[in-house]
């Protein structure tokens, strides 16, 4: 059974995917992070507007180039369809192997986090297991059960962030200096802005989440836009007003003194409800990361399932089970993550997956060009306003991050290229056997 012409996602569930998939385990960390390299609070301030225009230029498209072609698969599919299978092969082995799997797992490492103030305590990432494996069986029971626990999870999620700004800006001032001071331009200029991106970058991944899933939602050409542009718009105010409160409850220096970086809402979450209060919005942060993971999930096994329809070699995760859920991928994407939760370091493994990801979320927004060369040979589609200005938004502040992290963090780089490298020679192999078993039909 093929997912493709399964059309059964509406407009809410797309843009809730979009939603959940990036309210997750950046927002609540990346500020740890990122006053380590920034000063000034404008200039953190600042880093989630920047995050805000990147994503939502890259949500316009993302619209027109999914509309055009729309079917599941993110960029495997896209990719494919633009340049050649080689590049949409190596961006659905990145998704399979780590783009999808890493951010399982930081989600649930934060999960733990945050729930091991509240919880008995058990062994070192027993709880992140746990948080993936239940979600791994909820969207093993079929794709409309899945899409089901992920709106009222979204709307959970939504409820929750509401309340933790709402709270935040009703308590008495915490600082002795104004929230927002000057801007200093030589922060914004510098390589510390840049890195500090990725984190802002990695808390908006997930805002072309609807894209995964296009082959199963109604309308795509209507949908998919509303659901892209829309879940950012709304993501980025949500985003901006909670690190507001962050920075306007807790003393910088205190957030600098942080041993565990990943822990700064918990912090902050003292200082608006005092030690009892904090650990019960510790909770709630642990309980809107399950929609974070389950939203993963779905998407990342949707391009496994691609690649199993498109690859011979990979027939088996495109077979789905009788509830007609792609289970097979689900495993396969949880596994990994569950793999990352036990091997891997949180801050390394970010950026590492930024990297990669970035590098195909820029081909991506870049053929968009190619779309409209195309023009009317192209399916009905999207087409996005004021272009080429959000193309070129995109496509420099993406190509800006990725010079930064090859110069500063190369060692990530580098652990991307590899991956790029192993990838090719899968796709050949993979070629390879599709035309010995094509062979092999005729004879």
């Amino acid at each position: 059974m093929s997912l493709g012409n399964s059309h059964v996602l509406n407009w809410g569930t797309a843009t809730g995917l979009v939603i959940t998939s990036m309210i997750g385990t950046g927002v609540y960390t990346s500020l740890g992070y990122q006053v380590g390299t920034l000063s000034s609070t404008s200039s953190l301030l600042l880093l989630w507007i920047v995050g805000g225009l990147h994503a939502l230029s890259g949500a316009f498209c993302y619209a027109e180039v999914g509309s055009a072609f729309p079917r599941s698969g993110g960029e495997y599919h896209l990719l494919s369809r633009l340049y050649h299978p080689l590049m949409g092969f190596l961006a659905g082995w990145v998704s399979v192997t780590v783009s999808f799997a890493a951010p399982i797992a930081l989600s649930a490492i934060a999960f733990e986090v945050y729930a091991g103030t509240i919880l008995p305590k058990l062994s070192q990432g027993a709880y992140a297991a746990m948080i993936i494996a239940l979600m791994a069986v909820a969207h093993s029971l079929g794709i409309k059960s899945g899409s089901k626990t992920q709106d009222w999870l979204t709307a959970l999620k939504l409820l929750l962030i509401v309340f933790i700004i709402l709270c935040g800006l009703c308590i008495p001032h915490a600082q002795t200096e104004p929230v927002i001071d000057s801007l200093d331009m030589k922060d914004v200029l510098g390589g510390g802005f840049a890195v500090s991106l990725i984190y802002v970058s990695y808390s908006f991944t997930g805002w072309n989440a609807a894209v995964y899933v296009a082959g199963e939602t109604k309308n795509p050409s209507r949908n998919l836009p509303l659901a892209l542009i829309g879940g950012v718009i709304l993501v980025t105010i949500l985003y901006l007003c909670l690190n507001y409160v962050f920075l306007r409850v807790t003393p910088l220096d205190e957030i600098k003194s942080l041993e565990n970086k990943e822990g700064v809402a918990a912090l902050s979450a003292y200082y608006i409800y005092g030690e009892r209060g904090g650990l019960i919005i510790s909770g709630i942060i642990a309980a809107g990361l399950f929609s974070t993971i389950g939203a993963m999930i779905m998407t990342g096994s949707r391009i496994a399932v691609a690649i199993g329809e498109d690859y011979k070699p990979f027939t088996y995760l495109a077979k789905t089970n009788r509830w007609g859920s792609p289970a097979r991928s689900v495993v396969l994407i949880s596994s990994v993550g569950l793999f990352l939760v036990f091997t891997s370091s949180f801050n390394s493994v970010l950026i590492y997956i930024e990297f990669v990801a970035l590098f195909f979320t820029f081909a991506t927004a870049a053929g968009v060009f190619i779309v409209r060369k195309k023009g009317a040979a192209l399916n009905e589609r999207f087409k996005m306003p004021l272009f080429p200005l959000f193309p070129i938004i995109y496509l420099l502040i993406t190509g800006w991050i990725l010079v930064h992290i090859i110069m500063e963090r190369p060692i990530q780089a580098l652990a991307g290229l590899g991956t790029l490298l192993v990838g090719t020679v899968v796709y050949f192999y993979s070629k390879t056997s599709n035309i010995n078993n094509m062979s092999k039909k005729v004879n």
